[in-house]
């Protein structure tokens, strides 16, 4: 054994891990920073932004949110290319399908359910559940003994479905 590592898992980690992750976490990071922005920008007033700060606000959460979804594109593009090898990386995989399936019926259940006056309680109880689900399932992925290590394909791929039902669901006005 020569103890050198193919070119496309450089570090420990599969080319498609890291094409993935890089946006998914960035985008990730970007909200964080909107978020502490935003804090520190508006404080505990109540008056409107300014037209400049309210263009830079947009547009900062537009590019995460683009980050976001493109990560979760190519880990599933990852995720397609080659199966897990490991029970658990395969278990961690289909829990994440699930994952993915289950949100957007979810929030378009409930988003109808509210428009229609049948539903008037939070849905954040069974968004909560689906966050904790979720990460179950990145642990999973991110722990199975896979080859460069591809299972924590699942992490970028759940945070980008999460971005595009978000998304999908402000633009459409089902929330």
């Amino acid at each position: 054994m020569s103890g050198q590592m193919d070119e496309g898992e450089r570090g420990g980690l599969a080319s498609a891990v890291r094409r993935a992750l890089g946006p998914a976490v960035g985008g990730f990071a970007v909200l964080v920073v909107l978020a502490l922005l935003m804090g520190l920008i508006r404080g505990d007033s109540d008056d409107s932004d300014p037209v400049a700060v309210a263009i830079l606000f947009i547009a900062l959460g537009l590019f995460a949110f683009g980050l976001m979804i493109a990560g979760g594109f190519l880990a599933a593009k990852g995720l397609r290319s080659e199966s897990m090898k490991s029970g658990s990386g395969v278990f961690a995989v289909r829990m994440a399908v699930v994952l993915a399936i289950v949100l957007p019926v979810m929030t378009l259940v409930l988003g109808l359910l509210a428009a229609t006056d049948t539903w008037e309680r939070d849905s954040e109880p069974f968004i909560g559940v689906w966050l904790v689900l979720a990460l179950v399932a990145s642990v999973i992925g991110g722990f199975a003994p896979e080859p460069g290590r591809r299972g924590l394909l699942v992490i970028p791929f759940l945070i980008g479905v999460a971005a595009l039902v978000l998304v999908l669901s402000e633009a459409t006005g089902i929330t």
